[in-house]
This record gives structure tokens, sequence and C-alpha cells, in this order.
């Protein structure tokens, strides 16, 4: 839901991206455009908290301490999955 409302805040000139607000782009947005919204059924909590350091570690500026959080998440499930105690 935080990505649709990032680019709905910056279709509405309310948040930069790369920035600069939409406004100042010379290029224009066509009227029609369309968003892809892809839904994964992933399994397992591991393969969510996965999911989640392949998507968030590279580009997207999460903190590290947000990084390490979750990181500290998926070894605690990858224990919890082989049978270890956390």
């Amino acid at each position: 839901m935080q990505r649709l409302t990032a680019c709905l805040r910056f279709l509405r000139n309310e948040i930069p991206i790369f920035g600069h607000y939409l406004h100042e782009f010379e290029d224009k947005i066509p009227i029609d455009v369309d968003i892809l919204w892809c839904v994964n059924t992933l399994p397992t909590r591991k393969e969510v908290l996965k999911w989640y350091l392949e998507l968030n570690e590279g580009s997207v500026p999460h903190t590290e301490e947000e990084i390490e959080r979750v990181k500290a998440l998926l070894e605690k499930e990858e224990n919890h999955t082989n049978g270890e105690k956390s």
C-alpha cells in the first residue's frame, strides 16, 4: 500500500522523485497511465522475509537498522524451520 500511496502523492505534486516534483518535469505523464499491481503468494514467513530483503536492500532507501532487523527475523525463522530453538 505504501508504494501506491507514494505514486499518488507524486502525481499530486506532494513528494519529489529523483529530487524533482512532477510539475518540474518537461515530459508529461499521459492521462491514461497504467499501473501494474503484482500480488505475491508466498507460502511461508521465511519466504516473505527473503522477498522483503531482496526488494528493499538495494535501491530503496531503507535504514541499515531496518534491514538488519529483518535479517535477524529471517535468521530466526530459518533456525525455527530447521528445527533449532530460537
